[in-house]
């Protein structure tokens, strides 16, 4: 039975593809890769410029890769043992804390003295010498004593000196060598401590049964002072406050 023409073209078709396949099984795997790239040139492609973007980059243009800004350094905290800021032709906080209290210290040590004179001569007396009071060597804390001599009814006592009734006549010592013993800084030695007798209920001098002393410093450069007073029974007055003037 002769076969018909289109049976004859199907064969045929079978027989070419069944070569094709021989002919592929029959390549080297080499060339079989080779081949299948070539037929995905768009993958290839895109996965090559993918490869050469990221080779490309560079440690600047990763914002991973970035250095820190800068940062300001922190503020410094003020605590209790900070020491105060330091203004010029002033005392600090602490400095004015500690002159307060040496100077409340020395109007301590000048009732005690006087006390004691009393005790012994039945009066009170303006001579810091003869009531037996003598500060510490060294720098004084600030400008002191009495406004004026005590003049007693019954004469003075022959160890009495009208002339010594501030603490002026201690920076009159010296040592062995000639050296000043006591000395007043910028902030006491122009203190004028008459300008305060208004605040004195007593005038700052002494009696035979009273007697108040004063003390002052500045603590700045103003004509205002820091004023203190104690009397005989050891009444601490601050007279005049210069942190507020």
């Amino acid at each position: 039975m002769q076969q018909s023409r289109a049976e004859k073209v199907v064969a045929k078709a079978l027989m070419t593809i069944l070569i094709a396949v021989v002919l592929w099984l029959l390549l080297k795997p080499e060339e079989r890769e080779r081949r299948k790239y070539q037929e995905e040139p768009v993958v290839a492609e895109s996965e090559s410029q993918e490869t050469t973007n990221a080779a490309l980059v560079t440690p600047h243009d990763d914002p991973s890769n970035e250095a820190p800004l800068p940062t300001a350094p922190p503020l410094p905290v003020q605590t209790a043992e900070t020491p105060s800021p330091k203004i010029p032709g002033r005392l600090s906080l602490e400095e004015i804390a500690k002159r307060r209290s040496e100077v409340k210290r020395v109007l301590s040590s000048v009732f005690t003295a006087n006390a004691s004179y009393f005790a012994e001569y039945n009066r009170y007396t303006t001579d810091l010498t003869a009531a037996g009071y003598m500060p510490q060597e060294g720098l004084l804390p600030a400008k002191f004593g009495f406004l004026s001599a005590y003049e007693p009814r019954g004469g003075r006592e022959d160890n009495e000196n009208p002339v010594r009734f501030s603490s002026d006549i201690f920076l009159n010592l010296q040592d062995e060598e000639g050296e000043p013993l006591y000395k007043l800084d910028a902030h006491s030695k122009d203190v004028d401590l008459s300008r305060y007798a208004k605040y004195c209920r007593d005038g700052c001098t002494a009696s035979d049964t009273r007697f108040e002393v004063i003390a002052a410093f500045n603590l700045d450069e103003d004509d205002t002072l820091d004023v203190w007073i104690m009397d005989n029974n050891k009444e601490l007055r601050h007279v005049v406050d210069d942190t507020k003037e």
